[in-house]
């Protein structure tokens, strides 16, 4: 399992629940700004 990062609220509140449960992931930073979430690779995993 790997947590999709990026600067958005969301994936910040999945950070500070899993620092509290103290569960280490994985992470795989999204740049949002720059529409990274938009292009080939993701979508070929969520078409």
């Amino acid at each position: 399992m790997f947590l999709h990062d990026s600067p958005a609220p969301d994936p910040r509140r999945v950070r500070m629940f899993l620092a509290e449960k103290g569960i280490t992931v994985p992470t795989v930073q999204v740049d949002t700004r720059e529409a990274e979430q938009l292009g080939e690779e993701f979508r070929r995993r969520n078409p």
